[in-house]
């Protein structure tokens, strides 16, 4: 990793963040929300959920007793994780066999904290508890992509130094 992956990761998240806002966004959402109708709602009491695409994109969720609706604005940063996992293709030491399996691995856990994710929002009156959680969890939304880039740089890093031996010796 050097100075060069650093500006195509910077033009990339750029890029893909005003790809973001002309729709990339929605067609993310409407990734989550098929996770949320397929597999929260048969492990949960969430009965259904639906992308209200009005003035400003929202999940609702469906309940048994309540609704509640949640903003997108936290699955802004999987556009960073996007970009970055873009950028590892771009170092010549990794094979890009082992850059998409870092890909498929990064984002299928993200798609998949985000689908459950809901399950916190259940009976969220009845506990202070559940309550704290679901504040934490999106603030914790950020950071998880923040250590997902950063164990892929260390996973990198190891992968290329064992390279280098093996191609020394």
């Amino acid at each position: 990793m050097n100075i060069k992956h650093f500006f195509i990761f910077l033009i990339l998240a750029t890029v893909l963040f005003i790809l973001w806002k002309l729709g990339l966004q929605v067609m993310w959402a409407k990734f989550v929300l098929s996770g949320l109708n397929t597999i929260t709602t048969s492990v949960s009491h969430l009965q259904k959920a639906v992308l209200s695409t009005g003035k400003d994109l929202e999940f609702t969720y469906f309940y048994a007793d309540r609704t509640n609706k949640q903003d997108l604005e936290h699955l802004i940063p999987t556009v960073i994780l996007i970009a970055w996992q873009i950028t590892v293709f771009f170092v010549k030491d990794i094979q890009w066999k082992y850059a998409a399996k870092l890909a498929l691995i990064n984002i299928g856990l993200v798609w998949l904290l985000q689908i459950f994710y809901p399950l916190l929002l259940f009976n969220i009156n009845q506990s202070k508890f559940k309550l704290a959680m679901v504040v934490i969890g999106l603030q914790i939304f950020d950071f998880m992509f923040l250590f997902l880039i950063l164990k892929d740089i260390i996973l990198l890093r190891y992968r290329i130094r064992i390279q280098n031996i093996t191609t020394q010796t």
